[in-house]
């Protein structure tokens, strides 16, 4: 699938591939949850430390991450914009979770966002909205 991505332009056939894989990564990870006592604690620690959650970026491009840099989507409330343009999330996966991905961004992410790539943030959420985190992170 990464192979396939790399040489994938911007036109529709692209597009459809990127859908069908994300799509298929989806099925994948429903799947190893109903087979999740198949796998030792061992595997799960040595998944942690390789980039193979798919997620779309806001270019619609799709990039490999390492499940401790991803975050499940919540669907009960409300994405926070900020957090959404900050990190990378993916559906809720039971599979997911014992691989390392956390169900939100805590306060110390986001902190550690900002102090390690402080332009980015700012250029990915505004100076009003990097206020705003400031704010609210000074506030917890």
């Amino acid at each position: 699938a990464k192979m396939l991505l790399e040489h994938a332009g911007q036109d529709d056939e692209a597009i459809a591939l990127r859908k069908t894989i994300l799509s298929l990564f989806e099925q994948m990870f429903t799947y190893l949850s109903s087979r999740s006592s198949d796998f030792a604690p061992s595997h799960m620690k040595a998944l942690q430390r390789e980039s193979f959650v798919p997620c779309k970026d806001g270019s619609g491009s799709i990039g490999w991450y390492k499940p401790g840099d991803v975050y499940f989507k919540n669907s009960e409330k409300e994405e926070d914009e900020i957090i959404a343009l900050l990190f990378h999330s993916v559906g809720f996966s039971p599979f997911l979770a014992a691989a390392g991905v956390k169900s939100e961004a805590s306060v110390q992410d986001i902190l550690h966002r900002l102090v390690s790539k402080p332009r980015e943030v700012l250029q990915k959420v505004g100076v009003d909205k990097y206020t705003n985190l400031l704010h609210r992170i000074a506030s917890e």
